[in-house]
């Protein structure tokens, strides 16, 4: 009488267990850690210049750390969410004393590796966000890795 109840309750614990052993922020060996962005401004709070259009907010980066437990190298590829309307992956660096941005192809993690997308390094640029990002705030983002595959994370708003 009791032998069905215990292994139904026995096989929903499993299922738990292995649920929460995966995370949606990791996949495929791949790990993503400490995910934040900077907040957003209005475009007409922006300074006069910029390209924020009508319903759009200023720009926005993300920064997080990519942990490769595989012992493969890993690569990111692509990044998308639905804050924005153009998604790239960039990395910032000092030239002659001037600080510039530029857009890259792709981030190599090495096997059993991280790397760290910071302020002042590689970091995923939104352009065109569609609605204020403030401190506290959360949204999604998808990482697409060669090998990998897609992996979603959250990412928090936060100051610098």
């Amino acid at each position: 009488m009791y032998k069905p109840l215990i292994l139904g309750l026995f096989l929903l614990c499993l299922a738990l267990v292995v649920g929460c052993q995966t995370s949606e922020t990791e996949a495929g060996g791949m790990q993503v850690l400490d995910a934040w962005a900077r907040p957003t401004m209005r475009g007409s709070d922006q300074q006069a210049g910029d390209s924020a259009g009508a319903g759009e907010y200023g720009p926005s980066a993300i920064y997080l750390r990519l942990k490769n437990t595989g012992s493969e190298p890993e690569r990111l590829i692509r990044a998308t969410t639905d804050v924005a309307r153009s998604v790239e992956i960039h990395e910032s660096r000092e030239e002659a004393g001037v600080m510039r941005m530029s857009r890259v192809e792709g981030i190599d993690i090495p096997g059993r590796g991280e790397v760290h997308l910071q302020p002042g390094g590689y970091h995923i640029m939104l352009e065109g966000v569609n609605r204020p990002l403030a401190p506290s705030d959360t949204f999604s983002i998808t990482l697409i890795f060669e090998r990998a595959g897609s992996l979603s994370a959250r990412v928090e708003v936060r100051e610098p």
